[in-house]
């Protein structure tokens, strides 16, 4: 078969779009260049035709399709759920290759893009009339990233196209981590699915707004830190202005996790919508060691009672909004996510303060001062969870500095609960945080309509 027939062949599958056949292509990252890229042949053709391809970064699973397609970008928001107003990221190999999808450099871009990447950083720039507006979610910018993955990287190479890539899996649900998360999300959605392995850092990339200002500001954190970008920019002498212009580049806890009112654009991935939630209510213990887990429980054992009081029945195909209440019919488990020494001293079991018995199951991560072992598990054990048919899960909280930022912004955007010796609070659309007194009922706007804070 001729190159040119097996192309057409694959945009008549494109217009069948539904029912598709998932294909699985296994890449080795450690393969010679030449066998790697006889692996990702069919992927790489595929993208050129407008085919939907799943393949890994070193973030997460990404969700591909050839940005230059406004049909195939439709796809990429069909194939997720994802709504329309949601910008993607689109992918290149080299530096070289975001020349033609932007209007100009701004005067940060070039030497951020030249230090970071290939990388888990993204940059918003002013965009070209080459990139479709259904890419930037009808913006004037677009996001651009390269990933130094090296089979996402060989792939970008080989397709020889910009490919436009959220990630792969259901819009709100966990990001994926491994190649069996994509399949259970987007099976029959997709025409292929490239499975390298599972990924490096195990949360979605920086993205960092070079175009709405003189100073660069990160509208969501990940493993190119804070930290690291104002030290580089620092000792480049790229930025000589005052301490005080620092503030634009973190932004600050409403601008990174405020909900976006209807009518306005999210700039970035993650700022509007609800994000990386499992099938059961989120909890996030603020507990910082052993020694405050005692006096959080009583807390956690009301919470649990206040949910169960809460149970809401299931839509008709099975499924319920995580964050409201309980799902029903689901056995008293509760999962949680804590670093080692906690996941020590987790008891087997816990009791309510209704004096009903929930069973417990623990993932520890190792600890360290970046956070990087909580981020890289975080998503991946939100999925073990929710396949042992988790009730509840509580997450243990990080230091907000390095990757523990970004481990607390996804936390934070999949939880409808907080706990600690303090008090109980839930998250409402409207209030933000708030607290649960004593003999009340949670509130019941909480978390219902996906809108996170």
């Amino acid at each position: 078969m001729r190159p040119d027939d097996r192309l057409s062949g694959m945009v008549d599958q494109v217009k069948a779009d539904c029912g598709l056949n998932t294909v699985i292509l296994k890449a080795d990252p450690a393969a010679p260049a030449d066998r790697l890229r006889q692996q990702l042949e069919r992927a790489a053709e595929a993208l050129r035709a407008g085919l939907l391809v799943a393949f890994p970064t070193e973030t997460v699973y990404g969700l591909g399709g050839n940005a230059l397609l406004p049909d195939t970008v439709k796809r990429i928001y069909r194939a997720k759920g994802r709504p329309s107003d949601n910008p993607l990221i689109v992918h290149v190999s080299k530096i070289d290759e975001i020349n033609p999808l932007i209007s100009r450099w701004p005067r940060l871009a070039l030497p951020l893009a030249r230090k970071f990447m290939p990388g888990p950083l993204t940059l918003i720039l002013p965009k070209s009339d080459l990139v479709p507006r259904a890419v930037s979610g009808g913006m004037d910018t677009v996001a651009v990233r390269i990933p130094s993955n090296p089979v996402a990287n060989a792939l970008l190479r080989q397709a020889g196209v910009p490919v436009a890539a959220p990630s792969a899996n259901l819009s709100g649900r966990p990001s994926p981590t491994l190649a069996q998360h994509v399949y259970e999300d987007l099976a029959g959605r997709i025409s292929y699915l490239v499975d390298g392995g599972p990924c490096t850092y195990g949360v979605e990339s920086t993205v960092l707004d070079l175009a709405s200002g003189p100073y660069p500001r990160i509208l969501r954190p990940g493993a190119v830190t804070f930290e690291m970008i104002k030290d580089f920019l620092n000792q480049a002498q790229l930025m000589t202005e005052p301490e005080t212009v620092w503030g634009p580049l973190l932004a600050n806890e409403a601008g990174l996790n405020r909900v976006l009112p209807d009518g306005e654009h999210p700039r970035a991935p993650g700022m509007k919508y609800r994000h990386y939630a499992p099938l059961a209510p989120v909890i996030i213990l603020e507990v910082r060691q052993v020694a405050e887990l005692a006096a959080a429980m009583p807390n956690l054992k009301t919470l649990l009672a206040l949910l169960e009081a809460e149970q809401e029945p299931e839509d008709h195909k099975g499924r319920q909004n995580a964050g409201a209440a309980l799902r029903p019919g689901r056995s008293r488990t509760l999962c949680a996510l804590l670093a080692r020494a906690e996941a020590a001293a987790w008891p087997g079991q816990l009791q309510s303060s209704d004096n009903r018995l929930w069973d417990c199951q623990v993932s520890g991560f190792a600890e360290d001062h970046s956070g990087q072992a909580a981020a890289h598990d975080l998503f991946a054990a939100f999925r073990r969870f929710d396949q042992v048919g988790a009730a509840a899960i509580v997450a243990q909280i990080q230091p907000d500095n390095s990757l523990g930022r970004a481990y607390m912004n996804r936390l934070g955007k999949a939880a409808s609960y907080r706990v600690s010796s303090k008090g109980i609070w839930c998250k409402d659309k409207q209030l933000g945080w708030v607290q649960v007194k004593a003999g009340e009922h949670l509130p019941a706007a909480a978390g219902k309509d996906g809108s996170l804070l």
